[in-house]
């Protein structure tokens, strides 16, 4: 599996994190609570990618985890707040007005609501595009293989960006089967058989670029 162009998303984790002031449930109006900017997240985190037009291309936002309070203290409004998200493009570029976009909102917010606000950005990886000429070796050294050519990038994210940044390469999949477990399943299990034809491959390339 491989494709000229980007391969695979650039993505960042988002971390945002609320601070208002602790208030006793029965007197919510005492205290300065995070919730309504909680929910306002949430939602704007979603529809992020429409927000910004961004109706071409593959960029979308994830919210991959938001907590209110630290306890089931039913007495108690809690004051301190975490949203966890993850924002992903096909585009370096537009995943950087993502960031700007949702920094900017997070702030406004937070102003708005008496909040105190911090963002710390976490697993940041860059697109992974792979360069035409790489893509042809690939080709080239799979000889009859079957190669599959994706419409669309792939949606998730690799450190392999690191190094189409700096020099021409390729990031190439191996097919492990329509019924293989998604990754992150829990059932899932890295197919072993998979090795050797990947290392054959990687060989083939190898002997190409010393001919």
């Amino acid at each position: 599996v491989v494709r000229p162009g980007c391969m695979c998303c650039a993505s960042t984790g988002m971390a945002i994190s609320l601070r208002g002031v602790n208030a006793h449930a029965a007197q919510p109006e005492t205290g300065v609570s995070p919730a309504p900017v909680v929910a306002r997240l949430i939602d704007l985190l979603h529809r992020l990618p429409h927000r910004l037009g961004l109706d071409e291309g593959l960029s979308f936002a994830t919210v991959v985890g938001a907590r209110l309070g630290d306890a089931e203290a039913f007495g108690t409004a809690p004051g301190e707040a975490r949203v966890l998200a993850t924002l992903r493009s096909d585009r370096d570029e537009t995943l950087e007005r993502m960031v700007a976009f949702a920094t900017t909102a997070v702030r406004r917010l937070a102003r708005r609501h008496g909040l105190g606000h911090e963002i710390e950005m976490r697993d940041e990886f860059a697109a992974t595009v792979n360069a035409p000429q790489a893509v042809d070796l690939v080709r080239r050294a799979a000889g009859g293989a079957r190669i599959s050519v994706p419409r669309r990038p792939f949606r998730w994210s690799e450190d392999f960006g690191r190094f189409t940044a700096i020099a021409p390469g390729a990031l190439v999949g191996l097919g492990a089967g329509e019924r293989t477990p998604a990754l992150h399943d829990s059932t899932y299990d890295f197919p072993d058989e998979l090795v050797p034809v990947g290392a054959e491959l990687l060989a083939l390339i190898l002997g190409l670029c010393l001919v």
